[in-house]
């Protein structure tokens, strides 16, 4: 299942990555609960083509996303 979101914050980490931060409607933050281990499929439309893969999700134990 997919869920269109905005990106909030891009922090570029190093010169090949960066960090997205997403805004996550109230209704959604259960589904967006930080859990150990968890990864998410990211799926994008660029220029008419769509592109998805796995990425980390990374947030501090006990801590949702914002």
């Amino acid at each position: 299942m997919f869920h269109e979101l905005t990106i909030a914050e891009v922090r570029h980490e190093t010169p090949d990555s960066v960090a997205l931060s997403f805004a996550v409607p109230d209704e959604l933050k259960d589904a967006f609960a930080w859990q150990p281990g968890q990864y998410l499929t990211l799926r994008a439309e660029v220029g008419g083509a769509t592109s998805a893969g796995p990425i980390p999700s990374r947030r501090p134990p006990g801590r949702r996303l914002p």
